[in-house]
């Protein structure tokens, strides 16, 4: 009687651990269902993976329960053990298809898994695997340990699987993988050691899909974030010059105007690449392209350590650097000095019309205030540059006529 009621105890609380194992993955799945960062193919991955630890989970149930039962429950006990047997191993492979879809070693998973299945259901007639004797009660039969194979050949699938899976991502990601692992390891292992007094095998497997799907969601996460870095960063990037696109100058720009003051320190300036129609007229849009890359490079040689630099279209380019406005000066000499330091494959030399503005000059300017400022400077230099070089042409012209 005592030994009844024990074992009562004990297929209550199995019976308990069973129910709250697959509710907990149908509430899982409802969650894979509504996060949007899980595309369909894996929702319907995780989706067959979660049917089948539950069906694995109720037919173990199941098997255990119809132990020793009346025999007209036999035929029902023996299906029982076969969708067992069957759905058990199916658990590995399906973790597998989750992080390495398409892989050989799927390929050969999935025969494995079709030569089990023959097996387990002609067990059924024949016990090679399991039987059930004219008691009702469960027996390995002589040739378990082909499932002994089966199911460690699928286990160290998972962890080759997952192993291979967290390489791709950080350490942290790599070392949560192989102590789940560890843990879906240790739980399986405890079952066979203790048999019928132990059965952690549905607990640790549910237990363990659970965390791996938070893991899984974990690393997306990860990935999702570095993929938008990426594009973030592409979208930052001028891909002619290396310097900041006008993408990331109208978001600085706006950063600028919700400030209710701009930075004392602040200059804004303005460049202008000079003669560079006449370039792309004479030598090429190649040619071009390289004075507008030598334009970036000067750039970024002297005023990229003190703030950004952009290349914001055409022969335009705009820096906003935080310096000492006394250094403004000695700035330009450098920038000049680089330019005059610069020479192309294709072109000669470089020239660059410059203006600035100070923002501790002008304390109630806004960004656009101060750019405007910085670029009627330009404008002023590049009028200069102009009649300076129709002053030399002239004066060349002159020489060549005295010469004839």
């Amino acid at each position: 009687m005592r030994s009844s009621s024990y074992k009562g105890s004990k297929m209550g609380y199995y019976t308990a651990v069973v129910y709250i194992s697959s509710a907990t993955l149908l509430m899982l799945l409802k969650l894979v269902y509504d996060n949007e960062q899980i595309d369909e193919d894996t929702r319907r991955d995780f989706t067959i993976t979660f049917f089948v630890v539950i069906a694995s989970m109720l037919a173990e149930w199941l098997g255990v329960y119809l132990n020793g039962a009346p025999e007209w429950t036999r035929v029902l006990h023996i299906m029982a053990k076969a969708v067992d047997y069957i759905a058990s191993p199916i658990i590995g492979v399906r973790l597998v298809d989750i992080v390495l879809p398409h892989s050989r070693i799927q390929k050969y998973l999935r025969y494995l898994m079709g030569t089990n299945i023959i097996v387990e259901i002609l067990s059924g007639f024949t016990g090679w695997i399991y039987y059930v004797d004219e008691y009702n009660h469960y027996h390995h039969g002589a040739y378990f340990l082909f499932y002994v194979i089966v199911f460690s050949i699928t286990f160290l699938s998972v962890l080759f699987a997952y192993i291979a899976y967290g390489r791709r991502f950080q350490k942290k990601n790599r070392r949560s993988i192989s102590t789940i692992i560890a843990f879906i390891f240790v739980g399986i292992l405890l079952q066979f050691l203790y048999g019928g007094d132990m059965r952690t095998i549905c607990l640790t497997l549910s237990d363990g899909i659970i965390l791996l799907f938070i893991q899984y969601l974990a690393v997306a996460l990860q990935k999702n974030k570095n993929d938008l870095s990426e594009k973030q960063m592409l979208l930052d990037t001028d891909v002619l010059t290396g310097l900041k696109s006008r993408f990331a100058y109208s978001n600085t720009m706006d950063m600028y105007s919700e400030m209710d003051a701009l930075p004392q320190d602040l200059v804004a300036l303005v460049f202008d690449v000079n003669g560079l129609k006449v370039i792309n007229d004479s030598l090429g849009h190649k040619a071009g392209d390289e004075l507008i890359r030598g334009a970036g490079t000067c750039l970024k040689k002297v005023f990229a350590k003190y703030g950004d630099c952009f290349h914001v279209g055409g022969d335009e380019f705009i820096a906003l650097i935080r310096i000492d406005p006394k250094d403004c000066k000695k700035l330009l000499m450098d920038f000049n000095d680089v330019l005059a330091g610069w020479k192309g494959e294709i072109v000669d030399k470089i020239s660059i019309s410059v203006g600035y503005a100070v923002g501790s000059n002008y304390p109630e300017a806004s960004i656009k205030n101060l750019i405007s400022i910085a670029d009627n400077m330009m404008y002023v230099n590049k009028r200069r540059y102009h009649k300076k070089m129709l002053l030399m042409n002239e004066v060349e012209k002159q020489k060549a006529a005295m010469d004839e």
